[in-house]
C-alpha cells in the first residue's frame, strides 16, 4: 500500500503515517502505546544519525552545484559510448557507472542524499549511450544496493547494524566483502545487458520522457574528475584508518568538497559566492531526515505487531 501511495504521488512521510495506523488497527495494537514507542525510537535514531544524514546531504548537493557530476558523467561515457559493439557499449558503460557508484560509496553517502546526483548521471549516460529510459529506475536501485554493500564505509545502515550486532566489525572481513560486491555487480550488469538486448532487437531507443537530459557539452566550469574522488577517499581513509567516528569523517568530506568545489559553483541570482555556497549547504541539510522518519516509523510499528514474530518464525 505504501508503494501504491508513493507511486500515485503522496508524500512518503504521509504515506508512512497512514500505513502505520493501518498496521496498528489490523493487528489490534494499542494505538497510543504503539505510536509513542515508535516515535520515541525515531527520535533516538534521528538524534544519533542526524550528522550522517545532514553531512551526506550537503556533500551530495555540493557535487551537483559544482558540476562535479558532469565530470563523472563524461568519465563514465568516455571509454565505451562510441563502441560499435552493442554488448561492449552496454556492459562497459554499466560497469563504469557502478564503479563510479562504488567510489562515491566510499564516503558512505546516503542513497537519498545523492539521489539528485545519481538521477543526473543515469539520465546523461542513458542518453549518451542510447539505452532505454525505462531501465533507469532499475539501475538506480542496483546502484543504491551497491552503495550499501561497499565494505568499511560509514553508511548509516552498517553503522546501525554495528550498534545492534556488537560482534559485527564494519572494518573487518574486507577482502571477502569486496569479492561479494564484485560478484553482485557482475551479475547485475550481465542481467541488465540481456534485458537491454531484447529492447535493442525491438528497436527501442532512448526517449527522455519527463526527464531533463543534462547538457554534457556545455561550457560551464566543472572540476576535473580526479578532484571528485578526493572527498570520498578522505572520508574512507579517516573512518577506517584514522579512528574518526562516522559523522566526523563525513564532516571531513564536506570540508574537502567546500575547498575543492567552491570555485566551480555558479553564483545564484542576487547572491555572491559565499551566499550561494551557504544556500547549497542549507538545501543539502534537509535532503534526508524527514523522509527517513516516515520509513523508520512504519518499520518500527511493523516490528511491534504479532505478524512480525510470525514472519521471523
Amino acid at each position: 500500500l505504501i508503494n501504491v501511495f508513493v507511486y500515485k504521488g503522496l508524500n512518503p512521510v504521509i504515506s508512512g503515517f497512514i500505513c502505520a495506523i493501518l498496521i496498528v488497527v489490523t493487528s489490534g495494537l494499542n494505538f497510543n502505546d504503539t505510536m509513542t514507542n515508535s516515535l520515541s525510537f525515531i527520535g533516538m535514531m534521528c538524534g544519533n544519525f542526524l550528522p550522517i544524514f545532514v553531512f551526506g546531504g550537503i556533500m551530495g548537493m555540493l557535487y551537483n552545484a559544482s558540476n562535479a557530476t558532469k565530470s563523472l558523467g563524461k568519465l563514465i561515457m568516455r571509454p565505451f559510448a562510441s563502441s560499435a559493439n552493442p554488448h561492449v557499449r552496454r556492459i562497459g558503460t554499466l560497469g563504469m557507472l557502478l564503479i563510479i557508484r562504488v567510489i562515491l560509496g566510499l564516503a558512505g553517502l546516503d542513497n537519498l542524499a545523492i539521489m539528485p546526483l545519481m538521477v543526473f548521471l543515469m539520465t546523461a549516460v542513458f542518453a549518451g549511450c542510447d539505452l532505454p529510459r525505462k531501465h533507469v529506475n532499475c539501475l538506480l536501485i542496483i546502484a543504491g544496493t551497491v552503495g550499501t554493500l561497499v565494505p568499511g564505509v560509514p553508511h548509516e545502515y552498517v553503522v546501525i547494524l554495528q550498534g545492534v550486532l556488537t560482534d559485527f566489525n564494519n572494518s573487518g572481513n574486507l577482502i571477502i566483502r569486496w569479492i561479494l560486491l564484485i560478484i553482485f555487480m557482475v551479475a547485475a550488469i550481465l542481467i541488465m545487458d540481456r534485458i537491454m538486448e531484447k529492447d535493442a532487437r525491438n528497436n527501442v531507443h532512448f526517449d527522455p520522457g519527463p526527464l531533463e537530459v543534462p547538457d554534457m557539452e556545455g561550457d560551464d566550469k566543472a572540476p576535473h574528475w580526479l578532484l571528485t574522488f578526493i572527498p570520498v577517499i578522505a572520508v574512507y581513509v579517516t573512518y577506517n584508518f584514522c579512528g574518526l567516528n562516522a559523522w566526523q569523517s563525513m564532516l571531513v568530506g564536506v570540508v574537502a568538497c567546500l575547498i575543492l568545489f567552491t570555485p566551480f559553483i555558479k553564483n545564484m541570482e542576487g547572491k555572491g559566492k559565499i551566499g550561494t555556497v551557504v544556500e547549497e549547504c542549507n538545501r543539502g541539510t534537509f535532503t534526508v531526515p524527514l523522509t527517513m522518519v516516515g520509513c523508520m516509523m512504519i518499520s518500527n510499528v511493523m516490528a511491534q505487531s504479532p505478524s512480525f514474530d510470525w514472519l521471523c518464525d
